[in-house]
């Protein structure tokens, strides 16, 4: 099937389920959607209410989260508003869709040019409020990013994977990072 023609058929289905989360669309006339979760993943429950939403919904916070929640006769961005709420979570206009980022989590802005890598991450160490900070003699080279307010996990993610690096992320503020 054309991928176009894929993409319609499953907007127009009425119900999707992911594990424990259902989500139904009610009504034909106007769009509203009925909300099921029970300790189900936050990811596919934001997931789920944003395919009944015209808008893209990009998802930056690390990690996830189980919520419950229900709801009936809700328009879905209502719903994608009140589930971001309830987990901590905001949900922010930016460009052409919506983004669901943690507040409280520290970002990054940078913009660098054919920066050397470790000037890079010791720039993203002091944004972050990174403690400790290791990196490996064998990390060399350079890079260029134009981050905005980058949730720092998703800024560290980006650079690990662009430069082909490895990085761990350990508790108590300590990242680690070397070559493959």
């Amino acid at each position: 099937m054309k991928p176009l023609i894929c993409a319609a058929i499953l907007l127009a289905a009425t119900s999707l389920s992911a594990g424990n989360v259902v989500v139904r669309k009610i009504s034909t006339s106007k769009t509203l959607v009925s909300v099921s979760a029970e300790r189900a993943s936050l990811r596919a429950l934001v997931s789920s209410i944003s395919l009944h939403i015209p808008e893209a919904v990009l998802l930056e916070f690390p990690g996830d989260r189980l919520i419950s929640y229900r709801s009936a006769s809700m328009e879905p961005r209502a719903a994608l508003r009140a589930v971001t709420s309830k987990a901590g979570l905001e949900l922010r206009w930016r460009d052409r869709g919506w983004i669901v980022t943690d507040s409280k989590e520290p970002s990054v802005t940078i913009d660098v040019k054919d920066e050397p890598i470790v000037s890079i991450l010791k720039n993203v160490q002091k944004q972050c409020g990174i403690r400790n900070l290791m990196i490996d003699r064998d990390v060399q080279g350079k890079g260029t990013f134009l981050f905005r307010e980058v949730p720092c996990s998703i800024a560290l993610r980006t650079i690990f994977r662009s430069l082909g690096l490895e990085g761990e992320v350990h508790p108590n503020s300590l990242v680690r990072v070397g070559t493959p």
